[in-house]
This record gives C-alpha cells, sequence and structure tokens, in this order.
C-alpha cells in the first residue's frame, strides 16, 4: 500500500521500499533515503533511519507523522496525519529512533504502516575528488558527503578511493570537481553487496578513522564507507574481526 492522503502525504505499508514508492510517485523523492532501495521501510526505521539526506535533515525517523505497529498480542498507533507537533511527534520519535541505547534498542514490534510528508524531486551536482587516505571535511552548503574505499567505489559506479559530495544543482553550478553523475543511479549500495556481512556503525570522526584503518588492515572483503549524518558518520564496514573492536572505539555503537 502507497497512497498520497494529503498534499505531499504518503501513507506507506511497512513492506514497501524505496523502489516502490519511486514507482508509484516518480516525481517525488524522500527528505532521507535508505542506502538500499529494495528493503522493506520497516527494516531502515529498526536501523535508526540514517541515510541519504541526514547530514541536514536528520533521521528518517524523525520526519514520520503517524506509525502502526504490532506486537503478538495487540496493534498500536501513534501520531498525526498531517504534522509532526511536538506533543506527538517527540514522544514518538524517541520510540522509533532505534539510538544505540538500552532505552532506544528495543524493537516496536512489527511496524506496518507509517505516514511520512515527501517533497517534489530536485536535481543535483554530485562532485568526486581522488583521496588516498581518509580525509573527511563536510563543505557546506553540501547535501551529502561520502567517503569510500576502492571496494565501496566499485559498488557505487565510482573509479576508486575518494570523497563523493552532494549538491543541490541549484547552488553547485560552479563548483570544481569531477561530476560523477552515475553515482545518483548506484547509490543504493547494500543492494549491491550479495551475501556480504557488513556492520552499519554509528561513530564520530576519530572513531570512523580507526574504522578506516581496521578496514584497510582486514584480509578480505576490506569494505568501507563513510557518510556524514546529523549526528557524526554513519559507516558500513566489512572486515575480518573488525566487530570484536568495536567497543575499543570511543563513541562508536553498531547499530540494526
Amino acid at each position: 500500500m502507497i497512497l498520497e492522503i494529503n498534499e505531499n502525504i504518503l501513507k506507506i505499508s511497512g513492506d514497501a521500499s524505496l523502489s516502490d514508492i519511486y514507482s508509484r510517485f516518480p516525481d517525488y523523492e524522500l527528505f532521507i533515503e535508505p542506502l538500499s532501495s529494495k528493503k522493506p521501510l520497516k527494516e531502515f526505521i529498526s536501523s535508526g533511519g540514517f541515510g541519504y539526506g541526514s547530514l541536514r535533515e536528520g533521521p528518517f525517523n524523525s520526519k514520520i507523522f503517524r506509525i502502526k505497529w504490532k506486537r503478538p498480542k495487540y496493534s498500536f498507533r501513534y501520531g498525526l496525519t498531517d504534522s509532526t507537533l511536538y506533543a506527538a511527534g517527540y514522544p514518538l520519535h524517541r520510540l522509533v529512533s532505534a539510538l544505540p541505547h538500552k532505552l532506544y534498542n528495543k524493537s516496536l514490534g512489527d511496524i506496518q504502516e507509517i505516514v511520512i510528508p515527501v517533497r517534489p524531486k530536485r536535481e543535483f551536482k554530485v562532485v568526486y575528488k581522488p583521496e588516498e587516505i581518509f580525509n573527511f571535511n563536510v563543505p557546506s552548503m553540501a547535501h551529502d558527503v561520502i567517503f569510500v574505499n576502492n571496494k565501496a567505489a566499485s559498488l557505487v559506479g565510482l573509479p576508486g578511493q575518494g570523497t563523493v559530495v552532494v549538491y543541490p544543482s541549484s547552488v553547485a553550478s560552479e563548483l570544481a570537481g569531477v561530476d560523477v553523475e552515475g553515482f545518483i543511479q548506484k547509490r543504493f549500495i547494500e543492494d549491491n553487496l550479495g551475501e556480504s556481512k557488513v556492520l552499519r556503525v554509528l561513530t564520530q570522526k576519530s572513531g570512523a578513522t580507526r574504522l578506516y584503518e581496521l578496514a584497510e588492515a582486514a584480509t578480505s572483503d576490506n569494505l568501507f564507507l563513510a557518510l556524514s549524518v546529523n549526528i557524526g558518520l554513519l559507516v558500513m564496514i566489512a572486515g575480518e574481526g573488525i566487530e570484536e573492536k568495536l567497543p575499543e572505539i570511543p563513541l562508536t555503537y553498531r547499530i540494526r
């Protein structure tokens, strides 16, 4: 189920994917996109809702107007259909935040339905800069900033390790750099991972630097991607022995 119930407001079943939404409403975009176009949105919500657009907009979960979920014996519905008023929105967003805290990491249950705002699709300029090492800075006016190592670059259509900065085209017409528009079509890296075991981690810049070093030292599947979000960095990483080292890195948490 994907319905427009008001202008720029959609009601969506928890099983729907981003691909389902864009097929039904090709002229709309979500404020925050997951790194998979195929996985159900309820999985994205349960993992915290951090994705493309989170640098400026925060997590996807903070945009939810209303949510319906089910536990074995009971069903619940919370929120409003046309706004995220403080009185309804704040506790709702705490419930679905899925942040690394003993109160947050408890699953709501089976998310059956959400009501969210969308906006008209915009045009973007994508600038790529090769980087020999992990060197992460966030330029002003950037919509997204993503660092990828060689393994991750091969999955998102980039020529090699480096930094991708995505700008709204309205503010980026004269920016220098190598255009890599193909990244927009291939940005959903999780769709290309196959059976790879990948960790999703929230951390700060220092923690991401350490994770990058671990990925580069791994003997196989040394994938590393760091996406700037409003509270730090979302890192996707794969490599032998990395998960066991996460507790040693300050302010670094694995998320679902």
